[in-house]
């Protein structure tokens, strides 16, 4: 799934005419956690498409999840890589 370059979805019952709004996000840096999968990788590409640098993290276990959601951003135009681990449930 790609967003449109600057276009960020809008709830059905916003009563919006467009189910879009225009948003640029050039030159800005969006940290997604939980973003190997689900509603974290939807959320990196549509900030990604927006025109935001995206980092993306999620647990260690996910990380092959996760790099492959900076490489689909990467090879659609975007801006994307992964960093460290979100720390999981027990670790200390």
């Amino acid at each position: 799934m790609r967003c449109d370059a600057g276009s960020l979805p809008v709830a059905a019952d916003s009563g919006a005419r467009d189910a879009t709004m225009k948003i640029d996000l050039s030159g800005r840096i969006a940290l997604v956690t939980g973003a190997a999968r689900g509603i974290g990788a939807a959320v990196a590409r549509t900030l990604a498409g927006a025109g935001a640098t995206v980092v993306v993290t999620d647990l260690e276990a996910q990380r092959a999840e996760a790099e492959a959601v900076v490489a689909e951003i990467n090879a659609g135009g975007g801006r994307a890589g992964s960093r460290g681990r979100t720390r999981g449930h027990g670790d200390e």
